[in-house]
């Protein structure tokens, strides 16, 4: 038995919840399974139990530990901090990750999907499946803090399922939200674990809170914290009008909610040095676990800060961090995206190249053949992106040969 789980009831967990779980999904368990016999003596059906155990244990115990307010206190240990805020100074999207002391930091992970999917970077433990902080190529980004209580709550589709989707197919906010909403409204369920994810759209600057119980979902858009600023936070509790259990109460995450809605209205600037300084605050005193900057039953051992094309990240408290190093580890997006081909030739939101991903999409990934002409396309794209270029006429060449069959790819998607 692994993790308190055995590979038994993570299978049955599996079965129960196979058909809604996104094929991306499917196939990195089934690689990760693989890969392990490649590198271990294990057999298959080793490697396989020891994924599966390690997708799905989490949400398994939480089936045990965060049924109602009376069975919460194993995850009182945990909880995050998140806010995102937008000014004419910039748009951010900040996040403390809480843990018990010695946690796994986890590692950050880069996905370039050969399929057509967006290509996302996201920072949580490599084992997992599941995507939690994370930013796509689009410019859309999430965090991802505990929810509690998740009163009734039942077996279904981890909501970080759901936010890995999110991540490979969202290119505005609204999508985000519908991907959560339709779920639910289709008659679908959530997992045992509740969750409260914040979503900003760099490209509009919109932004949201989603709540999610195993068959509810709350949306709170931006609201304005004061003239020309806007903002979303939460810690780790749900809305009073969504909780259904009045009696539930998580002192450290009613404390650092107050001291966050304390401190956000007191800049005059809102630009990435008062994000840092807002996941540093330490209410004057030591950390504790009370505190933004944590340090208490529960402690700081990620912190992160999102822009349309970057990446920020300290480890431990940055309250300490901080002031031990010259400032935060920074990954620039921009550098590692590889431009799409279309997108070269006629520009990312040209009516185009929209066509051209609606036939990649309602067409040609309906068939095994279409899917592998998609995944021929992104295999190459790179080296035909530096072709045209480093040769203009080679560019006009590609283009007319498009244009020529654009009438006809109009006409099949009609």
């Amino acid at each position: 038995m692994l993790l308190g789980v055995s590979p038994q009831d993570a299978q049955y967990y599996y079965d129960t919840i196979e058909d809604i779980i996104p094929d991306s999904i499917k196939a990195h368990m089934q690689g990760m399974a693989l890969g392990l016999t490649e590198v271990r003596p294990f057999t298959y059906d080793e490697a396989w139990d020891m994924v599966i155990v390690n997708t799905f244990a989490i949400s398994i115990l939480n089936s045990e530990f965060i049924l109602d307010s009376s069975s919460s206190t194993a995850n009182n240990l945990f909880g995050c901090t998140a806010f995102a805020v937008s000014s004419n100074a910039g748009t951010y999207l900040a996040h403390n990750t809480d843990g018990q002391k010695g946690s796994e930091l986890g590692g950050i992970m880069y996905y370039v999907p050969n399929n057509g999917d967006n290509s996302y970077i996201h920072q949580f433990t490599h084992a997992f499946v599941d995507v939690g902080l994370a930013l796509n190529d689009k410019g859309i980004s999430i965090t991802y803090n505990v929810g509690n209580p998740n009163v009734n709550a039942t077996t279904g589709l981890p909501p970080l399922f759901m936010v890995r989707y999110a991540m490979e197919k969202a290119s505005t906010l609204d999508e985000v939200v519908s991907y959560f909403t339709d779920f639910i409204d289709n008659g679908h369920k959530f997992g045992h674990g509740g969750a409260i994810f914040l979503v900003v759209d760099f490209n509009d600057s919109t932004m949201a809170k989603i709540q999610i119980r195993s068959e509810k979902v709350k949306v709170t858009y931006g609201k304005e914290l004061k003239s020309g600023v806007t903002y979303v936070a939460t810690t780790n509790h749900f809305d009073e009008d969504f909780r259904d259990d009045p009696e539930y109460y998580y002192e450290s995450s009613w404390e650092r909610l107050e001291r966050l809605l304390e401190i956000l209205p007191q800049f005059d600037t809102y630009d990435l040095e008062t994000c840092w300084e807002i996941l540093s605050d330490t209410d004057g005193g030591e950390p504790s676990n009370n505190t933004i900057c944590r340090k208490g039953s529960s402690v700081t051992t990620v912190t992160n800060i999102f822009t349309k094309s970057k990446f920020y990240y300290t480890l431990g408290r940055p309250c300490e961090y901080l002031d031990i190093y010259d400032g935060p580890n920074v990954i620039d997006f921009s550098q590692l995206v590889n431009p799409c081909p279309m997108e070269t030739l006629y520009g990312e939101n040209s009516k185009e190249t929209e066509l051209l991903r609606y036939f990649r999409d309602k067409v040609l990934s309906k068939t095994p053949e279409g899917k592998e002409l998609i995944r021929l396309y992104y295999e190459w794209s790179p080296a035909i992106v530096q072709a045209v270029k480093g040769d203009r006429k080679f560019k006009g060449e590609v283009k007319a040969l498009i244009d020529g069959m654009l009438p006809f790819i109009s006409a099949v998607t009609k």
